[in-house]
């Protein structure tokens, strides 16, 4: 496989060159150098590496905590560790969806603070919705 500049390599995968910069500064990238000009270089596992790195931060992990797994290559495990925050964060978001589907529908369905005033003797009388009343019964 052929190298990549470090704007291919931005451009492959969507990020800013400084963000790529910064990965190297921070000693989690690690590119080889062109000695005629000081331009990095980046080779396949480069790219892997960096796709790692890439997949590692969306999923919420800390420049310390990639570091740290890519020194120990302990990858497998953070990726691991780190799909299983990602599944519980899914049910919690689900049930939050569920539940506010279910809002939605009864502020669709039921009229609320919607009062009808009915005059009987001395006293009023507020009318509740046809939805809620079930064989004249509040359901």
């Amino acid at each position: 496989m052929s190298t990549l500049s470090t704007g291919e390599l931005a451009a492959l995968f969507q990020i800013s060159k400084y963000k790529i910069r910064h990965y190297i500064d921070e000693g989690i990238l690690v590119p080889k150098r062109n000695s005629e000009n000081g331009y990095y270089f980046f080779e396949e596992v480069d790219i892997y590496r960096l796709y790692q790195i890439i997949l590692l931060r969306k999923m919420g992990c800390s420049i310390q905590e990639i570091k740290e797994s890519l020194f120990s290559e302990n990858v497998t495990i953070m990726l691991e560790q780190a799909e299983s925050r990602l599944s519980k964060q899914i049910k919690e978001l689900q049930e939050i969806q569920k539940n506010a589907k279910k809002i939605i529908y009864s502020q669709k369905k039921i009229i609320l603070n919607k009062m009808i005033f009915v005059e009987r003797e001395d006293r009023y009388y507020q009318k509740l919705p046809d939805q809620i009343i079930d064989e004249h019964s509040i359901n």
